[in-house]
């Protein structure tokens, strides 16, 4: 397989940097894509691979990869690693900062059938199909059901300050 890595993050000129130094083939990089625009690369890919190292809430290009029938490598870092990854079924999750695990699955992934591999995105696709826009309707009812019922407010001192240093804003660590 060739490497495809698509975005700019702030470890991009360090990889494109080892790639060069130790001269490996199949390494492309593209620039940052549009969500519009990713679906050529899922249509042109053989898996997915999601290496965050933490700060990912959830990883929505594991969805539209699912969606596209592709098996999945997930870091165990990505919130939706433990949801949507059903190990060995559509894929495997893994620990970011041991390199050799990936490389083993990567490994693994490559010396799979084709036919295996079909399985494993036809997996995928089964388990998106239950995460649709349906689903996504009951939960915020759900959620908003919980917040009705719940009539005690927020009184406590604790609470408001909580409340106002958070003001809506997530810093990822």
């Amino acid at each position: 397989f060739d490497l495809v890595i698509v975005g700019d993050g702030p470890l991009r000129k360090n990889l494109q940097a080892f790639v060069r130094e130790h001269e490996i083939l199949g390494v492309h990089f593209h620039p940052f894509r549009k969500p519009d625009e990713l679906g050529a690369y899922y249509a042109l890919s053989s898996a997915l691979v999601l290496p965050s190292l933490g700060g990912e809430t959830w990883g929505n290009v594991v969805n539209e990869a699912m969606a596209c029938g592709l098996p999945v490598l997930v870091s165990r870092e990505c919130g939706c690693a433990q949801t949507l990854v059903h190990e060995g079924l559509n894929g495997w999750t893994f620990d970011p900062m041991a390199p050799e695990a990936l490389a083993n699955l990567l490994a693994h992934l490559e010396q799979m059938k084709d036919s295996e591999r079909s399985s494993m995105g036809e997996a995928s696709r089964r388990i998106i199909a239950q995460w649709g826009l349906d689903r996504f309707v009951e939960g915020v009812q759900a959620a908003l059901r919980a917040v009705g019922a719940d009539r005690r407010g927020f009184v406590s001192p604790v609470d408001r300050v909580i409340l106002t240093v958070w003001n809506g804003r997530y810093r990822p660590t």
